[in-house]
C-alpha cells in the first residue's frame, strides 16, 4: 500500500500544470507577505515618518508603554487625560496643537503614541467608522466609566438590530450574550503584533486551498485523458487498493501543501514583528469578542479551521474528478465554490447568507470567526460558525470520500 501511494504522489506531482500552480501561488503568497512587512507605516515620536521594521518596533513601543490590565479605573484615567486636549465645545484646544509630534505636550504627539490604546477602549462609544477623537469629547468620564457594561450594550445592540439578512432568534441572542459574559475581564493588554498580524492575513490561505484542488483534480479524470483508465480498472487491486492509494495521495499532497502555505503566514509575521503576546486574551484587539481564548489559540483554531477546510475541498474535488472528464471543468466549478462570495457578499435572504458563510473563502476569514456573531440555530441548539464548519466539512468528507471510490469503480470505459 506504502508504495502505491508513493506511485500516486509522483504521478500527482509530475504534471506540469500541478507543479507551476502549486509554486506560482506559493511565490505569490510570499511575496504578499513580505510586502506587509514591507509596507508597515507609521510615525515615530520625532515626528518622522517610518516604514517596514522600523514601523514595527514604534507600534511595538506604543503598545508596550499602555499594557496592562484594563481595568475600568484605568481606562478612565485614559481617557480622562485624552481629554484635556479638547475645549469645551468638543474641540481640539490650539494650545495643543503647535509644534506637532516633536513636542513632548503636544496632541498630535500623544495621540500618535496611545491611538491604538484609546481606540480599543473607544470602541464601544463609536457609530460607524468615527475615529477617537470625534468620540472622546462626548463620552462622560466625570465618574468611572462603565467600560464593560458599555460592550455589553453593544454586544446586545448589534444581535438586536441585525437586519433580516442575518437575523437572530432568541436562542442565539442567549448564546451570544452568555459566550461574551464568559469572557475574563479586566482586559489584558499589550503587543502582540504578530499574532494580530497572522489574523490579519489569515484569509490568503485561499492559496493552499486553490492549490489543494488543482493537485487533486487529475487524480481520476486524469486517467480518463490518459485513456489509461481501462488499463488501470482491470488490474489486480484497480478497484481496491489503487482506488485507496489515490485518495490517500490526494489528501496527504493537500495536507503538505496547506502545511507548507500555512508555514508562510504564520511564520513570516512572527519572524518580523515577533512571537510577543502570545498569551494575550483575544479581546485585546477588540473588547466585544466573545471568545475566551489566547491570541495564539485564535491563531491555531484560524489554522486549523483552514486544514479541515482545504481537505474538504480536496474530496469535493476528487468527486468531481472521479464523475467528469475534463481537468478544466472541474477547476472552474471549484474556483466557483471557492470565488462565489466575492461576487455575492450579502444576499437579501438569511438563509442563503448562512449558506454562503459556509463556503472556504469566508470560513476561512478570522472576522467571520471571531467577531462577527455568526451562528446556526436549530430551535434551542445554536451553533457558532466554527462548530459549523466543522460538522459541514465533515460531513463533506464522509459523503465524498466513498462516493469519489465508488464512482470510480463503476466507471464505464469508453
Amino acid at each position: 500500500m506504502r508504495s502505491l501511494v508513493a506511485f500516486e504522489l509522483k504521478k500527482i506531482l509530475s504534471r506540469r500544470v500541478t507543479q507551476v500552480t502549486v509554486a506560482s501561488l506559493f511565490v505569490v503568497l510570499a511575496l504578499v507577505m513580505a510586502l506587509n512587512v514591507l509596507q508597515q507605516s507609521g510615525t515615530d515620536d520625532a515626528g518622522n515618518d517610518v516604514s517596514g521594521l522600523a514601523a514595527i518596533a514604534q507600534k511595538k513601543a506604543n503598545a508596550e508603554a499602555d499594557a496592562g490590565l484594563v481595568t475600568e479605573e484605568r481606562a478612565t484615567e485614559a481617557i480622562r487625560a485624552y481629554q484635556t486636549f479638547f475645549d469645551s465645545d468638543g474641540q481640539i484646544d490650539e494650545a495643543f496643537l503647535a509644534g506637532g509630534l516633536s513636542d513632548p505636550d503636544s496632541f498630535y504627539r500623544y495621540e500618535n503614541r496611545h491611538v491604538a490604546f484609546l481606540g480599543l477602549l473607544m470602541r464601544p462609544w463609536m457609530v460607524g467608522y468615527e475615529s477617537v477623537s470625534d468620540v472622546a469629547p462626548r463620552i462622560d468620564a466625570s465618574t468611572t466609566v462603565p467600560l464593560y457594561d458599555k460592550v455589553a450594550a453593544s454586544v446586545q445592540a448589534t444581535l438586536d438590530n441585525a437586519s433580516d439578512t442575518w437575523g437572530y432568534t432568541p436562542a442565539e441572542r442567549d448564546f451570544w450574550m452568555q459566550k461574551y459574559e464568559s469572557t475574563a475581564k479586566p482586559v489584558a493588554y499589550g503587543y502582540a503584533g504578530g499574532w494580530s498580524d497572522i489574523l490579519s492575513c489569515i484569509d490568503f490561505l485561499i492559496f493552499a486551498i486553490v492549490a489543494a484542488c488543482v493537485a487533486a483534480a487529475p487524480v481520476f479524470a486524469g486517467e480518463y485523458q490518459d485513456r489509461t483508465d481501462a488499463l488501470v480498472l482491470s488490474t489486480r487491486h484497480g478497484k481496491g487498493r489503487l482506488v485507496a492509494a489515490k485518495l490517500v495521495a490526494a489528501f496527504l499532497l493537500s495536507t503538505a501543501i496547506y502545511a507548507l502555505y500555512a508555514a508562510v503566514v504564520v511564520g513570516v509575521p512572527l519572524a518580523f514583528f515577533g512571537a510577543d503576546g502570545a498569551g494575550l486574551p483575544l479581546q485585546s484587539i477588540r473588547l466585544s469578542i466573545p471568545y475566551d481564548v489566547t491570541m495564539a489559540q485564535a491563531v491555531g483554531i484560524c489554522v486549523g479551521i483552514g486544514w479541515l477546510l482545504t481537505l474538504g475541498m480536496t474530496g469535493f474535488t476528487l468527486f468531481l474528478s472521479a464523475k467528469l472528464r475534463s481537468q478544466l471543468a472541474i477547476f472552474a466549478l471549484c474556483v466557483a465554490v471557492l470565488l462565489l462570495p466575492l461576487f455575492l457578499p450579502t444576499l437579501p435572504s438569511s438563509l442563503a447568507n448562512h449558506a454562503l458563510t459556509l463556503l472556504p473563502l469566508n470560513g476561512i476569514s478570522f472576522a467571520n470567526l471571531f467577531t462577527a456573531f455568526a451562528s446556526y440555530a436549530a430551535g434551542p441548539v445554536v451553533f457558532d460558525l466554527q462548530t459549523a464548519l466543522v460538522a459541514a466539512y465533515v460531513l463533506v468528507l464522509a459523503l465524498t470520500v466513498p462516493l469519489s471510490a465508488r464512482a470510480f469503480r463503476r466507471h464505464q470505459v469508453v
